[in-house]
């Protein structure tokens, strides 16, 4: 069974909590992660019931940017047809 790589919680009324859990690569934002931050974060915009959402990391790191590593070998065509500019 694979660890999700972005955990959603609600631990209290109204509150959200959207954790990047990708600690092998220092939370690293690769397309899954982005994909996922971008789906929590429209479905908590559009409840009426949430006020509070918190964005965090892990203990040692909040994010470490683009997966560097996942970008490596994707020519200038490919980045921009993975559309991350839209998330």
């Amino acid at each position: 069974m694979s660890v999700p790589v972005v955990l959603f919680e609600r631990p209290a009324e109204h509150v959200a909590l959207v954790r990047i859990n990708r600690p092998e690569a220092r939370n690293a934002l690769n397309l899954e992660v982005r994909k996922l931050l971008a789906r929590y974060l429209a479905e908590c915009g559009e409840d009426t019931a949430t006020r509070a959402i918190v964005l965090t990391g892990n203990d040692k790191s909040f994010a470490a940017g683009a997966d560097i590593k996942e970008m490596a070998d994707a020519g200038t065509i490919e980045m921009l047809q993975r559309g991350v500019h839209k998330l």
